[in-house]
């Protein structure tokens, strides 16, 4: 299957956000809730769930899934493995360690679902799927 760029935000929910980038540097962009205030520059967008997206895409397998999405990690994984089915979790996951930002302990949830930490360089954890199957 050949690699594409999909121009869409997801999050734990399908909703309008808002896309703050303070200066040039993407990496310090910020996203919040449409309902918010409006600020100068700020780009409206539509987001859906990591599972409407493969959905969408008609994509029934992932191989691996490598995910920064500035402290967001958690908002867009847990309600993916909470619905998604088994066989279409990817096998392996490479994250971002933003811990102080996540509302939850988000590698203790991927352990209690069948994650292994594999590796761990100085920002990412490497995370492997210990079976495909429960």
């Amino acid at each position: 299957m050949p690699i594409r760029a999909i121009q869409t935000a997801l999050s734990d929910a399908p909703a309008e956000l808002v896309v703050v980038r303070p200066g040039k540097d993407s990496g310090s962009a910020r996203v919040r809730s449409a309902a918010a205030a409006p600020e100068k520059g700020a780009q409206r967008i539509q987001a859906q769930t990591l599972l409407q997206l493969l959905q969408s895409e008609r994509i029934d397998r992932l191989d691996a899934i490598k995910i920064d999405v500035e402290g967001c990690e958690d908002r867009i994984l847990v309600p993916f493995f909470r619905s998604a089915r088994r066989l279409l979790w990817p096998r392996l996951l490479i994250i971002e360690d933003a811990g102080d930002a996540w509302s939850m302990d988000l590698f203790s949830f991927l352990v209690t679902t069948g994650y292994r930490i594999a590796a761990r360089s100085k920002q990412n954890v490497m995370l492997h799927l210990e079976s495909a199957h429960p």
